[in-house]
């Protein structure tokens, strides 16, 4: 009896863990899916174009990725709660904006250094959801703010769940040398990709050719509101992004700093902040 009755509450103890989560996946998930996680700005479009590119190429399919289809070669996961989700390839990519989830079997975790983030994030809070603070107020704000990324990474870097397998790029990496991102991205996942469609793919998401896509888009939905990709029309950082606000990013999120990007313990005047 004792057996059953542990049994039954294992059941509904996994069960509640479940529906925290239910929104956060697709109606029909599979442990092989992949997700591309990362707090919100911090490159996750430029990278689903590429695995996306990446798998149209391995597969030899004649598609292409652009801002209209996207979604459908990598999918969000926050647009298909509730949904089955069509695989077209062997490997599955989602991309998601979850903290910490324990149904993410493997992960693809994007980390990008926090002062480009909330600048980035800012101007898409101002564009999108016509936020009219200053930027010291978004950054001390607690929903989308330096405390929100902390807390963000914080989950994914000291995850509790050792079946899981959690792959960290840094989009700073990505953005120097993406042909080793990727290579190194590709061993772990045990998929041989050649030189030539890393490259091809590269070269076929270069930024420029995705902003080209996305004022395609535009031009036959007057209703989207553009510039989602590149800094055209944005605030710059070198306007905003005071040494007094770096120094609040900083005590925020030393120890996520130290670990991820120690470089920027030491701001721009050479004061030392460790």
């Amino acid at each position: 009896m004792k057996f059953f009755l542990k049994k039954a509450i294992s059941y509904f103890k996994q069960k509640i863990i479940y529906l925290k989560y239910k929104n956060t996946l697709p109606i029909n998930p599979l442990h092989d899916d992949i997700y591309i996680v990362e707090f919100p700005k911090s490159g996750v479009t430029w990278l689903s174009f590429l695995l996306g590119t990446i798998n149209l190429k391995i597969n030899n399919l004649e598609n292409h990725v652009t801002y209209y289809n996207h979604h459908k070669w990598v999918i969000d996961v926050h647009q298909v709660a509730g949904l089955k989700i069509q695989r077209h390839f062997s490997n599955t990519f989602i991309k998601s904006h979850s903290a910490f989830n324990p149904y993410y079997y493997f992960t693809i975790y994007l980390i990008r250094n926090p002062f480009d983030v909330m600048v980035s994030y800012y101007n898409f809070a101002i564009s999108r959801y016509g936020y009219t603070k200053d930027f010291v107020s978004f950054v001390k704000d607690k929903n989308m703010g330096i405390s929100a990324w902390v807390e963000h990474v914080k989950s994914w870097h000291h995850g509790k769940r050792h079946v899981q397998r959690i792959h960290f790029i840094r989009y700073e990496e990505l953005k120097d040398n993406p042909e080793r991102s990727l290579q190194d991205l590709y061993i772990n996942l045990g998929i041989t990709v050649s030189t030539d469609i890393l490259h091809q793919s590269i070269a076929d998401c270069d930024i420029s050719k995705m902003q080209n896509t996305e004022a395609h888009y535009q031009t036959f939905n007057h209703n989207y509101i553009g510039g989602f990709v590149g800094s055209k029309g944005k605030l710059a950082k070198e306007n905003i992004l005071t040494d007094d606000i770096k120094k609040i990013i900083i005590k925020c999120a030393h120890h996520q700093i130290l670990f991820f990007y120690p470089e920027l313990l030491t701001l721009q005047d050479n004061d030392a902040v460790i």
